[in-house]
C-alpha cells in the first residue's frame, strides 16, 4: 500500500504572510525532518501545539514515504486508521491535559513501537535551540509563557537578548515575567532607554495594559510596574503616585534639552511641583517626535507662565536678533516658546502666499495623488523591512551570511526608506499649507497625517532595528565575513580593477572615489545621473572599519591593512601609496603623478604617464555632511547641485574612458544618547562619536549599548577592541584640558560606526553608452546534426567589458532559435541555441549578437554537416492511424 499524508485536523494558528513563518512552527518542521530520518515508526509529542503546518506540508519535509497522523484527539486518530496500519508512520500527538500529559488513547500504536518512548518537543526546547541557553526554566511550559513564546516569538526573543546581556546566567521568576510582559506590551522592558517609548508606555498604551491583564494577575502587573519605577528619574516616576507631575517634568526636559545642556535647573521655574527633579539629567531621544507627543507639548504649554517665559528669554539670550534667529531656526517644539521670537527674528521666512483659486484645485489635484502614491510606497517597503528584520532576528548570527544583509539593504530597497520618508513629509507640508481646502477635506486629511506620523516613526525604528541586527552579526562573525563574504575597501582595486586593467593596459580607465557618499544618495541621485551616459554594473562592498577617511579612504588607495597606517601617516600620502599598489598589481604599470583638475571639490587627482589611468577624489559630500545638521532630503538636493562639478571633471577624461566608481564610507546623524568611556581604557588619541579603540571591553551600565570587535580581526596589529555604539547612542568626546566638551552629536553628519548607511558602499563599473562593445562568439561543435531531429548548437560568448542587459544571439537559417545571455563579461560563458535542421548537407550559419535594438558588429560563421532524415519519427498521429486502419 502506497502511503500518503493524512488530513489531520485543521490548524488553529495560520501562518503569517509576507514570507515570515511562525518561527516555532518552522523550527518544529525542521525537527520533524531530522528526527524522522531512519525511524519507521515515530510518536512525536507536541503538547504546546507548536506545529501549525497541515499534515500535507509535514509530509513534504520527510525523507521517505511515511504516513503522517496529525491529531488533537483520539477520534481523529481512529478515523485515520480505518484503512489499517501503514508500514511507516509519524504520529504528531498534540493532545494534552492541564499537566501537559498526553490524552491520546492508542495502545495499539504503543505495542507497534515496542520499547521506544514518544519524543517530546516543547516551547522550552524551541527557546533553548534558538538561544543556545539550556538554563530556560520549566515555567516557560506553563501559561502564559507558552502562549506568548508561541504567538510572539520575535518580541519574546528580543526581550531575552537584552535580558541576557545584563544577566549572564540564570533565570528568576521576575526575569521570566518581564520577558513575557515585553512580548505583550511590545516594548523591551530590559532595554527601555528612549524617553518617547517610556512616556508612550505610561500614558498612551491603555489597550496594551488591558491586554496584559489577559495573561497576568494583579500582583504580577504590580511587579512589572515596580520594575519600571527603577528607571532613571523622572521616567521611573511615571509609574508611581507622582505620575502626573513626572509627566510634565518629562515633557519639559524633552523640550528644553534641545536648547540647554542642563535643562532640569529650569523645572522649578515652570512649577514648584517639579522641584524634586531639578537635578535630573537631560533627556535625549533617538527618533523623530511621534504625533501623540503633541498632547504632552500642550500640557507643557498650559503650565507655562509669563515668569517662566521671561526666564527662558533671558537664559537663551533672545534679546539679540542673532540669538533670536538662531532659536527660531532650531525647531523648538513648544508654541509658547516659539512665540518669544515672532517679532525679534527679522529674517523669519513667511509662509507661501495662498494660491489663487484657479491654480489651487489644479495643484491640489496633482499633490494628493502623488502623496498617496508615496505613502503606499513607504508602507509597502516598511512591511518588507519589518518582515526581513524579524526573519534575521530569529536566526543566530552563525546562521547568517553577509549576503543576507546586502540583499535586504540593496536589492530589497531598505536604503530607500530615509529619502522616501523625507519626500512623504514634504508632500504632507505642501498639502497642509493650502487654504482654503475643499469642504470635508480637513477632517479626512487629519487621518492621513496620523498615518504619515506613524510611517515616519516606523521608518526610524525599523532602520535602527536593522542596524542593531547587522551590528550584532558583525560583532559575532566579523572574521568569517570580512573579506571572505564581502570585500572591504582596501581590496577593491585588487579584486575589481587590476584584472581588466592588466588585460587591456592601454584602454583609458579612471578610478573615481566619492568621499562620504551615502549609499541611498548614490543609488537615488548619483547613479541615475551617470546612467544617462554610462552603463552601470554594481556590487555592494564594505568600508574598512572604522568607516572614516583616515582608515577607509587611505586603505582604498594603498591596499594595505589598517595596521600599516593607523596612527601614522603614509610617506607622501595616498598618491605614492596608490602608485605602489598599481605597480604591484599590474606589471609594468607606469608611474602616476598629480593632476590639477582645477575644481575646489577635488582634494586630489592623479594620472599616469601614458594618460591611460586616472584617479579623482570628490569630497563635497563629506564636507557638506559635516557642515550642518542636514535632513537627508536637503542633503540630496545639495548633491544634485554638485553633480554639475562632477560632470565638468569627467569631461576632462578621454571619451572612451571606463570608470570604476566607489565610496570610502557613508555617514549618518549620530545617536543622541551619550556613552562615556573611561580614559584609561582608550588606546592612542582618544575616541570619536561613532568608534573608540579600547584596551578592554567596556563594562558596567554602558556595556549593553556597545558592540565590541577584536582589533586583530579588523586588521590592527594590537590587542584590544574597537567599540561601536549601538543605534541611538554615541560616545561622549574625550575631555580636553580637564573640561568636558559639549555633547552635540546631531550638530552634523558623522561616520565611523556600524550603520548600514555608513559601511555599505558601491563598487560600480561604468562603460560609456557611446562606446561600441566587442562580443566574441566561439561555436562548439558537439555531436551530430540530423534533419528533423531537435538538438542544440553550443557556443561560448564573452565581451571586452561588462555588459548590462540582455544580449541576443541569432542565426540566419530556418529551425535555429535565438538565445539570450545576461551579465555578459570578460569570462566566456556557454549558451545553447535550440536547432532542428530542415536541409541536409553542408550548412553555413551566420551568428550575430544584438544588444537590445542595437546590432553588435561581432558576427561569426560556422559550417555544420547535416545528415539526411532517417524517417519521420512516430508521433500521436501514427498511433491514431494504426488504430483506425491496422
Amino acid at each position: 500500500m502506497k502511503s500518503k499524508a493524512s488530513k489531520g485536523e485543521p490548524s488553529s494558528s495560520p501562518r503569517t504572510e509576507g514570507g515570515v513563518l511562525d518561527s516555532c512552527s518552522e523550527w518544529m518542521l525542521e525537527e520533524v525532518a531530522t528526527i524522522s530520518k531512519g525511524n519507521h515508526r515515530l510518536w512525536l509529542r507536541d503538547p504546546d501545539r507548536l506545529l501549525t503546518a497541515p499534515a500535507e506540508e509535514i509530509q513534504k519535509t520527510l525523507d521517505g514515504d511515511q504516513t503522517v497522523f496529525l491529531t488533537r484527539h483520539s477520534l481523529g486518530l481512529r478515523l485515520n486508521l480505518l484503512q489499517g496500519y501503514p508500514q511507516r508512520w509519524l504520529l504528531v500527538d498534540q493532545t494534552s491535559d492541564r499537566e501537559g500529559q498526553s490524552t491520546l488513547f492508542a495502545p495499539d500504536l504503543r505495542r507497534l513501537m515496542g520499547e521506544t518512548l514518544p519524543i517530546v518537543k516543547t516551547v522550552r526546547d524551541f527557546l533553548v535551540n534558538r538561544t543556545k541557553d539550556p538554563s530556560w526554566p520549566q515555567d516557560v511550559e506553563s501559561f502564559p509563557y507558552r502562549e506568548l513564546a508561541r504567538a510572539h516569538p520575535v518580541d519574546f526573543l528580543r526581550a531575552y537578548e537584552d535580558f541576557r546581556t545584563k544577566k549572564q546566567t540564570g533565570f528568576s521568576s521576575s526575569d521570566l515575567l518581564l520577558i513575557g510582559a515585553s512580548a505583550v506590551l511590545q516594548r523591551n522592558l530590559f532595554a527601555l532607554e528612549n524617553a518617547f517609548h517610556i512616556i508612550e508606555l505610561a500614558f498612551h498604551s491603555t489597550e496594551k495594559w488591558k491586554h496584559l491583564e489577559d495573561y497576568f494577575g494583579a500582583e504580577e502587573i504590580q511587579s512589572i510596574r515596580e520594575h519600571l519605577r527603577k528607571l532613571p528619574r523622572p521616567l521611573g516616576d511615571l509609574f508611581n503616585g507622582q505620575a502626573q507631575s513626572a509627566r510634565l517634568a518629562c515633557a519639559a526636559l524633552l523640550i528644553l534639552s534641545r536648547h540647554f545642556e542642563n535643562p532640569s535647573q529650569f523645572l522649578p521655574h515652570l512649577s514648584s511641583s517639579l522641584t524634586n527633579w531639578q537635578d535630573c539629567e537631560p533627556l535625549f531621544v533617538a527618533i523623530s517626535r511621534p504625533s501623540w507627543f503633541d498632547l504632552e507639548i500642550q500640557i507643557f504649554d498650559t503650565a507655562v507662565s509669563q515668569g517662566f517665559l521671561n526666564t527662558m528669554k533671558s537664559s537663551l539670550g533672545l534679546n539679540t536678533p542673532e540669538k533670536a534667529k538662531e532659536f527660531s531656526d532650531s525647531g523648538c517644539w513648544s508654541q509658547k516658546l516659539r512665540e518669544l521670537v515672532l517679532l525679534e527674528a527679522p529674517s523669519l521666512k513667511l509662509e507661501r502666499p495662498v494660491p489663487q483659486a484657479a491654480s489651487h484645485q489644479n495643484d491640489l489635484e496633482q499633490l494628493v495623488p502623488a502623496f498617496r502614491t508615496r505613502l503606499a510606497e513607504v508602507s509597502k517597503l516598511l512591511n518588507i523591512a519589518r518582515a526581513t528584520c524579524d526573519r534575521l532576528r530569529t536566526r543566530l548570527p552563525t546562521q547568517l551570511k553577509g549576503a543576507d544583509f546586502v540583499t535586504a539593504f540593496s536589492d530589497q530597497g531598505l536604503f530607500r526608506l530615509p529619502i522616501l520618508s523625507a519626500e512623504l513629509n514634504d508632500y504632507r507640508q505642501k498639502i497642509s499649507r493650502f487654504s482654503p481646502k475643499p469642504p470635508g477635506f480637513e477632517e479626512r486629511w487629519k487621518q492621513f497625517e496620523t498615518e504619515v506620523d506613524q510611517a515616519v516613526s516606523l521608518v526610524e525604528d525599523v532602520l535602527k532595528d536593522f542596524d542593531f541586527i547587522l551590528g550584532r552579526f558583525l560583532e559575532n562573525q566579523f572574521s568569517q565575513v570580512v573579506p571572505k563574504q564581502i570585500v572591504p575597501t582596501n581590496q577593491l582595486i585588487e579584486k575589481f580593477v587590476s584584472e581588466p586593467k592588466s588585460k587591456n593596459p592601454k584602454r583609458p580607465m579612471a578610478i573615481i572615489l566619492l568621499d562620504g557618499m551615502r549609499y541611498d544618495l548614490w543609488r537615488l541621485i548619483v547613479r541615475p545621473h551617470l546612467e544617462r551616459r554610462y552603463r552601470v554594473q554594481e556590487q555592494v562592498c564594505m568600508a574598512l572599519l572604522p568607516s572614516e577617511t583616515r582608515i577607509s579612504r587611505v586603505g582604498f588607495f594603498s591596499g594595505l591593512k589598517p595596521s600599516a597606517f593607523f596612527r601614522q601617516r603614509l610617506t607622501g600620502g595616498e598618491l605614492p601609496a596608490c602608485n605602489q599598489l598599481l605597480k604591484r598589481l599590474i606589471p609594468g604599470h607606469p608611474d602616476i603623478e598629480n593632476w590639477d583638475v582645477k575644481c575646489a571639490q577635488v582634494p586630489f587627482a592623479f594620472r599616469s604617464a601614458d594618460n591611460a589611468t586616472f584617479g579623482i577624489v570628490f569630497d563635497f559630500t563629506d564636507a557638506i555632511g559635516h557642515a550642518s545638521a542636514w535632513e537627508i532630503d536637503l542633503l540630496a538636493e545639495l548633491v544634485q547641485v554638485w553633480l554639475k562639478q562632477v560632470d565638468k571633471v569627467l569631461s576632462l577624461l578621454p571619451a572612451d574612458c571606463d570608470l570604476w566608481v566607489t565610496v570610502d564610507h557613508g555617514q549618518v546623524i549620530s545617536g543622541t544618547i551619550p556613552i562615556e568611556i573611561p580614559s584609561e581604557l582608550l588606546v592612542g588619541d582618544g575616541n570619536g562619536y561613532r568608534a573608540a579603540f579600547l584596551k578592554d571591553k567596556l563594562k558596567g551600565h554602558h556595556a549593553a549599548h556597545v558592540f565590541h570587535i577584536p582589533a586583530r580581526d579588523m586588521g590592527y596589529e594590537e590587542n584590544g577592541y574597537w567599540a561601536f555604539p549601538k543605534p541611538g547612542y554615541s560616545f561622549r568626546l574625550q575631555p580636553k584640558n580637564g573640561v568636558t566638551s559639549k555633547f552635540k552629536p546631531t550638530a552634523n553628519m558623522r561616520h565611523g560606526g556600524l550603520s548600514a548607511f555608513e559601511i555599505f558602499v558601491p563598487m560600480a563599473c561604468l562603460t560609456s553608452r557611446s562606446k561600441q562593445i566587442k562580443v566574441k562568439i566561439s561555436p562548439k561543435i558537439v555531436g551530430t546534426f540530423t534533419v528533423g531531429v531537435s538538438t542544440q548548437l553550443s557556443l561560448e560568448i564573452s565581451a571586452d567589458s561588462p555588459v548590462e542587459g540582455l544580449i541576443e544571439v541569432s542565426g540566419n537559417v530556418d529551425g535555429l532559435q535565438p538565445a539570450l545571455v545576461t551579465n555578459l563579461g570578460t569570462t566566456p560563458q556557454p549558451i545553447f541555441l535550440p536547432y532542428t535542421p530542415t536541409l541536409a548537407g553542408a550548412i553555413t550559419i551566420k551568428l550575430e549578437p544584438r544588444w537590445g535594438y542595437t546590432p553588435v558588429p561581432s558576427s561569426v560563421e560556422v559550417t555544420l554537416q547535416i545528415a539526411p532524415s532517417t524517417g519521420r519519427p512516430k508521433d500521436d498521429l501514427d498511433d491514431k492511424l494504426a488504430k483506425l486502419f491496422g
